[in-house]
């Protein structure tokens, strides 16, 4: 664990996380909030992420598993997005990355299918305390 950390410190998890987590600019309207299991209360960006950071860890996850994890991380009294609310979510994020460049090609959306290209990012996701 403290390899993996040690090693991701340079890189810019943190910042290509940041850009995820604000999603595109937003209008006028907030972004609905999801209570979570844990109490907190986030967007749908946050979920998403949140969902392909839980167990197993897997660096190819279908539509179905990514609804199942993000069933599994919401408050039970909490509505689960639909598919196209969160395949929408995460054809915005391929978006996002796709502007920031070759140098964060950290995950890849595709034909309802997400792709985890860097294993580090992963790791990232599950383990960063922020």
């Amino acid at each position: 664990y403290k390899v993996f950390k040690y090693m991701t410190d340079d890189l810019q998890y943190d910042s290509i996380i940041e850009k995820i987590v604000l999603g595109p600019a937003r209008g006028r309207e907030k972004r609905k909030q999801y209570k979570l299991v844990d109490g907190s209360v986030h967007d749908i960006y946050f979920v998403v992420l949140k969902a392909i950071a839980e167990d197993p860890p897997n660096v190819a996850i279908n539509m179905d598993e990514i609804v199942n994890r993000v069933a599994a991380i919401l408050n039970p009294e909490e509505k689960i997005p639909r598919h196209l609310d969160i395949s929408n979510t995460l054809d915005q994020v391929q978006k996002i990355l796709d502007s920031c460049g070759y140098k964060f090609e950290y995950m890849e959306w595709r034909e309802q299918k997400l792709n985890v290209l860097d294993p580090l990012f992963l790791f990232y996701l599950r383990w960063n305390e922020k």
